[in-house]
């Protein structure tokens, strides 16, 4: 019975938190999409639409959103151009208009401050490599006859977590 009532209790103080979290984050990241840029929020709505269907055919459309999303981001923080980026670490990166992660790495390395940069340039590494998982991730949701229930949430939470991350750093948002 100590176990039941332990178990018990724990539940009711921690159960909620990475809900919670969550939660948090989608809310702060869908205010922000709403201020930064109409198509953008529109396309979250429409991610949401879509992630909470019961029709598995609308799952796939759940993982064109989030590249949808990530493009349009890209557009807006650092818009498509002719010239390559030389990331600090000596990197070059086309920007043209499909390039959309390299931009949006692009972007995150023109944002680091001095005493962020060790941090950031790790985090940016990560990023990098993270974004471009999550946009092979969502093309199989394009390119496969459907995708499970599981997968599309997962693309989504990844992509969240990824414009949030973004937008942090993201230096006119408030003035838009």
């Amino acid at each position: 019975m100590p176990f039941f009532l332990n178990d018990t209790i724990s539940e009711l103080q921690y159960g909620g938190i990475v809900e919670y979290l969550m939660e948090e984050i989608r809310k702060n990241t869908d205010e922000n999409l709403a201020t930064l840029d109409k198509t953008l929020s529109d396309e979250a709505q429409s991610l949401y639409i879509n992630l909470t269907s019961t029709n598995p055919a609308d799952w796939n459309k759940v993982a064109h959103s989030c590249r949808k999303m990530l493009k349009l981001l890209a557009d807006k923080v650092l818009p498509p151009r002719e010239e390559h980026y030389k990331m600090k670490d000596g990197r070059e990166f086309e920007m043209g208009d499909h390039h959309f992660i390299n931009r949006l790495c692009a972007f995150l390395d023109q944002n680091i401050s001095g005493n962020e940069r060790k941090f950031l340039l790790s985090e940016i590494g990560y990023l990098e490599e993270y974004l471009r998982g999550v946009v092979d991730y969502s093309q199989m949701g394009e390119h496969t006859p459907s995708i499970e229930k599981f997968h599309a949430n997962m693309i989504a939470i990844h992509t969240y977590l990824i414009i949030s991350e973004i937008l942090k750093h993201y230096p006119n948002k408030d003035e838009e």
